[in-house]
């Protein structure tokens, strides 16, 4: 039987046990410990370890980089979180995706329930297929360095690639995002082996899926709604919101660090896209984005 002490309270208390002991127990192992004593259980509950040991095991899909203090939080709102995120699918090829607290792991959570609720809404509607995908759009060449010095209404500032299959297993597309004079533009091709034939579709004119782009971030706000996706469109610029709430060089260096975003990409059969939602592209110089793919 386990009874406090100093030696308990050195090795439990403060941010030893937080920062160099529960990090590297298991859930299980933790368990003994939280019932071998109510000291141990209340010091777990206090502290963060536990939170980083659960999504460490429970979400291997992504990665908690944060201080311990913004790990913090009650187990209704790690159970909420875990719930939510422990299904997520993430872009083909990801690395994990990482959460700066348990704050945007919450509004991760919130966005990737938002969007599964209009999946269900759209396949209930007639849909063929709905898909909820989070990634982290990186943009290596967006710093808060160059903000001052590029010509910020001519400069195109493009992301990594995020792979996303598309209707199943039937194709993959690769997307990226493209960000021009304030605005965020997205982009896609489909992924073709060396003899894969063009897809074909029933009519030309409709884009083989739509897309619907929501930001997890508190440097840029991005809210992309029915953006139509095909190959010879280039970069569309959909409509939506695209915000800074705060200065330039924090989105930018926002942007370089990675924008995670929930993406929802589903069938155009019964979505009513707007009629210049495909037009969008027209401000924008595409030459360059071409190149770079």
């Amino acid at each position: 039987r386990m009874w406090r002490s100093p030696t308990f309270d050195a090795v439990l208390g403060g941010d030893f046990a937080d920062g160099l002991l529960m990090p590297f127990l298991s859930l299980s192992e933790i368990s003994k410990l939280e019932s071998s004593h109510r000291y141990a259980r209340r010091v777990l509950l206090s502290g963060s370890s536990w939170t980083m040991c659960a999504c460490r095991e429970l979400l291997p899909r992504f990665v908690m980089e944060c201080p311990s203090a913004a790990l913090r939080g009650s187990r209704e709102d790690l159970r909420g979180l875990v719930s939510s995120l422990r299904t997520a699918k993430t872009a083909l090829g990801s690395p994990p995706i990482v959460v700066s607290g348990l704050g945007m792991g919450q509004r991760l959570s919130a966005a990737v329930n938002r969007a599964r609720t209009s999946a269900a809404r759209h396949l209930a509607a007639g849909g063929s297929f709905a898909e909820v995908v989070v990634t982290t759009f990186r943009f290596p060449s967006a710093t808060s360095d160059s903000a001052a010095s590029r010509a910020p209404d001519s400069d195109i500032i493009i992301s990594s690639r995020a792979a996303v299959a598309v209707g199943g297993v039937q194709q993959v597309w690769e997307l990226k995002l493209a960000w021009q004079a304030g605005s965020m533009h997205l982009g896609a091709r489909p992924r073709r082996r060396a003899a894969q034939p063009a897809p074909v579709t029933d009519d030309a004119d409709e884009p083989p899926f739509v897309v619907d782009v929501h930001s997890v971030s508190d440097h840029l706000m991005l809210r992309l709604l029915d953006v139509p996706m095909q190959a010879h469109l280039g970069w569309v610029k959909g409509k939506g919101l695209c915000s800074v709430p705060f200065s330039r060089a924090g989105a930018m260096d926002a942007l370089a660090a990675g924008l995670t975003c929930v993406l929802l990409l589903r069938d155009a059969k019964s979505v009513k896209l707007s009629s210049q939602s495909a037009f969008g592209v027209d401000a924008m110089n595409l030459d360059a984005p071409r190149r770079a793919w």
